[in-house]
């Protein structure tokens, strides 16, 4: 049994180590392109919340201006920026006839960096002290 072991060649010495050194490279090569994928991914739900909370707060613009608008006997032109949250909107109000258009922007800040950023366009209509919608579009932009 002896003979048989020591019948091999010099040549096949520390084959095992090489193949075990190829198969580490490989699976670490696989886990490190794992891991970037999920770091990118991580990356891409972060900018798609960014970008629903701006919705949101373009939304909340919309809904301040049609309180405001319902408020008032007769609304005039109307600017305003409100933080709310991690971010801000900016609601514009402006009155073509009978109707009153109103253009809410919606911003997410991280760090000091617009990450998300949404648009609301509302036009109201106020007959006999009722708002109604007369179109509404929203926007990523």
């Amino acid at each position: 049994m002896l003979k048989i072991l020591r019948t091999r060649s010099r040549r096949e010495d520390g084959a095992a180590l090489v193949t075990a050194l190829g198969l580490l490279a490989v699976f670490a090569m696989l886990g490190s392109a794992f891991l970037f994928h999920c770091r990118i991914n991580e990356e891409h739900a972060k900018l798609d919340i960014a970008s629903v909370k701006a919705r949101y707060l373009a939304m909340s613009g919309a809904e301040r201006a049609r309180a405001y608008v319902t408020d008032l006997p007769t609304a005039g032109a109307w600017d305003k920026t409100e933080p709310l949250g991690d971010g801000a909107y900016t609601v514009r109000i402006t009155p073509k006839g009978a109707l009153l258009t109103v253009v809410s922007e919606g911003k997410v800040l991280r760090q000091g960096t617009v990450v998300g950023r949404a648009l609301v366009r509302v036009t109201f209509s106020k007959e006999a002290g009722r708002i109604k919608i007369v179109s509404w579009s929203e926007s990523i932009p």
